[in-house]
């Protein structure tokens, strides 16, 4: 009975762990190392275009005010920063630095509260430009 207890927590556990995802908002390309201090500390570690997102899931529940995620980030200058939070909030990879996004996010999407801030700022690249032609016209300038 102990055995089947067990896998039903850890089935909801893995369900219902603290998320947090790190969006890079800023105009290079970084490493990202994402750790925690659940039960198994999990490590979730990517190179990050701009624009990208990766997902790091701890192994404790998501309320869990115990738990904390450090985020560490690489940039190509060899600047490096680095954040806790012990909320579900995500973090944003900005040019200055990293922020904690406004609103918790259960999951990855194109859902813009990964990549607004406090002050309800949004890093996402075509967050401002109006439109795809706009957008693509941004990212890709025509050259005379």
């Amino acid at each position: 009975m102990k055995s089947l207890f067990r896998k039903v927590e850890d089935f909801v556990k893995r369900k219902f762990s603290k998320v947090v995802h790190v969006a890079n908002g800023s105009h290079e390309a970084v490493r990202v190392t994402v750790k925690d201090n659940g039960e198994n500390q999990q490590e979730t570690c990517a190179a990050l275009e701009r624009g990208e997102i990766t997902q790091h899931r701890s192994t404790g529940w998501t309320n869990d005010p115990k738990i904390t995620v450090y985020v560490h980030v690489e940039y190509k200058n060899g600047h490096v920063e680095s954040m806790n939070t012990r909320n579900n909030k995500s973090v944003i990879i900005t040019d200055d630095g990293l922020v904690k996004a406004k609103y918790e996010t259960w999951y990855q999407g194109n859902d813009s509260s990964v990549w607004r801030d406090q002050n309800d700022n949004c890093y996402k690249p075509s967050c401002n430009n109006k439109g795809f032609f706009f957008s693509f016209l941004a990212d890709n300038p025509l050259k005379l």
